[in-house]
C-alpha cells in the first residue's frame, strides 16, 4: 500500500502555510519597553518570545510575522484598546542590552544566551554585528 501522506518540504519556511501579513506592525524601540514594564509594571504590557525550537533570531523573521498577524487580528474584532508592535532588535537585542532588561525575563538562563553574545558583540548597550 502506497504512503498518501504529505510530508513537508524541509526546503519551505514555515510561514509558508500561513497567509501573507497584509499590513506591518510598528516597530518598538527596546529603551521604550523596559519603561513601561519597570514604570507600570508586567500588566501594562506583554513581552512574547515566538521563536520555536528553530531558534529563528533574525529581526525580520518570526517576530515581526506574528506581530503583523496579531495586529490584523486586533484590527478585524474592532479592539481600539490593544496593540501588537515589533520589539526592535528582537529578543537578542533586548538580551544583549543588559541586565536591566534580563531581569524582566521568565525563564532566562545566562549559559544559553552567552552564545550570542559571541556571535554579536555588545558595545555601550547596543549591538554591533561582527564585533568579538
Amino acid at each position: 500500500m502506497a504512503d498518501t501522506t504529505t510530508k513537508p518540504d524541509s526546503e519551505t519556511p514555515w510561514h509558508a502555510a500561513f497567509p501573507k501579513p497584509t499590513i506591518t506592525a510598528p516597530l518598538m524601540p527596546r529603551n521604550r519597553v523596559l519603561q513601561i514594564l519597570s514604570l507600570r509594571g508586567v500588566g501594562a504590557m506583554v513581552l512574547i518570545d515566538v521563536r520555536r525550537t528553530d531558534y529563528e533570531g533574525s529581526s525580520s523573521g518570526r517576530g515581526p510575522r506574528c506581530a503583523a498577524w496579531f495586529s490584523e487580528y486586533i484590527s478585524s474584532v474592532g479592539d481600539e484598546n490593544m496593540q501588537a508592535m515589533t520589539l526592535e532588535g528582537g529578543i537578542k537585542g533586548w538580551v544583549k542590552a543588559g541586565p536591566q532588561y534580563v531581569r524582566l525575563m521568565d525563564g532566562y538562563r545566562s549559559e544559553y544566551w552567552g552564545q550570542f553574545e559571541r556571535e554579536e558583540g555588545v558595545e555601550g548597550g547596543e549591538v554591533k554585528k561582527g564585533a568579538a
